[in-house]
């Protein structure tokens, strides 16, 4: 059953950081639509703004799993 919730975790974090990625690059895309000189670094934020997500993510999920939520 530990297993089972262990995959079913990690699913989850993975399901959350590819949606968050993506809202992050469609954001991106929306905020930087008026700057068309500045669509190169589009790439570059949208994966500025993917590590920091992910990175809070992950912070709030090991502080959940010590807090037992």
């Amino acid at each position: 059953m530990k297993v089972a919730k262990l995959i079913n975790d990690e699913v989850l974090i993975i399901l959350l950081t590819t949606l968050t990625g993506v809202l992050g690059g469609i954001f991106a895309l929306i905020e930087a639509h008026p700057q068309m000189d500045f669509y190169y670094q589009l790439p570059i934020f949208a994966l500025i703004g993917v590590i920091v997500a992910n990175l809070v993510l992950i912070a709030v999920y090991q502080l959940s799993k010590e807090l037992k939520f």
